[in-house]
């Protein structure tokens, strides 16, 4: 267990316990959603355990992962002790806790801009300085990183909607776009009683860039015994290539707007698959177009590519590669660039410590084809 140690903090993030008889833990990172730490615990912890108390989860020296406590189960063991399974969720939890409380085609429901500041301004808008009073937990330590203009420019409405969402969709349209944007509440250790979270995105990938164009490049294959039960598949089932997406207007007048990718309708000659989408909540064409490049990218052909990948003396988690890195897979003849969009790293009861990573195609594969 001296690799892993594990802290029960307030909800601020004062130390109240250090874990010494953990039984077993999960954890796992997820890619533009929040992640999940599952403790097993003996009930000898309990009156340390509050609601939105943090876990602090420390890998190989290094902070890893930081959640808030909000389920507990307490029940009996199998040999009949007490136990207490915690399940806290990390950062980007914090984004569910909101919506987008403004109304249809207010500034703060209706925006033009980069994707990467959008989100930022979403945040900044419904939990930061942007916000109401009783909506504004700036003062718990949160912020957002600096504007840095590097998503695509586009334009979105979301009034009304959940806020974690919405960064999402914005995330999503900024990659049908042409460039994938990442976003995390990270931890940032303000003190040593205090854990401040910072909203900060990134572009082409949350990690390190070790693909093929990078001047660093990173294999993971079978040949090179760091891959294991890899699986690509390549599914059309559900493409849709060509939207046409309807603002406002009745019948004859409604204004639709047409947005496709010929790349994808023109790589057979029956490739071309239509789909209308709804956009009447628009009230311009540039929203209305943006909301046909979302229904594109929902439609774009299911590409993944999974695989086990095998912590080796020179392959270490950490070391060699790590959360949100892109890598490159050797498989079956053919290179491809792939993300590592999640992380799972888990402590058995008998102590045996494992680490695992789900790969997806990157959008600009190496040798990707039909």
């Amino acid at each position: 267990m001296s690799d892993i140690e594990v802290w029960i903090d307030d909800a601020r993030g004062m130390h109240l316990a250090h874990v010494d008889k953990l039984i077993s833990l999960d954890l796992v990172h997820v890619v533009n959603d929040y992640g999940v730490i599952s403790l097993l615990l003996p009930d000898d912890y309990d009156r340390y355990i509050v609601l939105d108390g943090m876990v602090e989860v420390w890998y190989l020296g290094r902070l890893e992962s930081v959640g808030f406590i909000r389920k507990i189960t307490k029940s009996d063991g199998a040999n009949g002790a007490q136990v207490t399974q915690i399940t806290a969720y990390t950062g980007n939890y914090i984004l569910t806790s909101r919506i987008i409380a403004y109304a249809a085609g207010s500034a703060q429901s209706t925006k033009t801009d980069y994707a990467d500041d959008m989100i930022k301004a979403v945040v900044y808008d419904n939990l930061l300085a942007g916000a109401i009073t009783l909506r504004n937990i700036a003062g718990l330590s949160l912020t957002a990183a600096a504007d840095l203009g590097a998503g695509a420019s586009i334009t979105k409405s979301f009034a009304w909607k959940p806020l974690l969402d919405t960064c999402q969709d914005i995330a999503d349209a900024s990659l049908e776009a042409g460039t994938p944007v990442y976003f995390e509440f990270i931890p940032k250790s303000i003190s040593a009683s205090v854990i401040g979270f910072e909203m900060t995105t990134w572009v082409n990938q949350r990690g390190q860039d070790h693909g093929s164009s990078s001047k660093d490049p990173v294999y993971i294959g079978k040949s090179i015994e760091n891959l294991r039960n890899a699986e690509l598949i390549m599914d059309y089932s559900d493409e849709a290539n060509y939207i046409y997406a309807g603002g406002q207007g009745e019948e004859a007048d409604r204004n639709v707007n047409q947005v496709s990718d010929s790349a994808r309708y023109g790589a057979s000659p029956w490739n071309r698959r239509e789909r209308f989408t709804d956009a009447r909540n628009e009230s311009t064409d540039a929203g209305v177009t943006a909301k046909g490049y979302e229904a594109l990218f929902e439609g774009r052909p299911q590409s993944s590519f999974s695989g086990e990948i095998v912590s080796t003396p020179s392959f270490q988690y950490g070391i060699h590669w790590g959360y949100g890195d892109k890598v490159i897979a050797d498989y079956r003849g053919a290179y491809y660039d792939v993300l590592i969009q999640a992380i799972r790293i888990t402590l058995a009861s008998d102590g045996k410590i494992s680490t695992s990573g789900k790969l997806v195609l990157d959008t600009d594969t190496v040798g990707f084809g039909i």
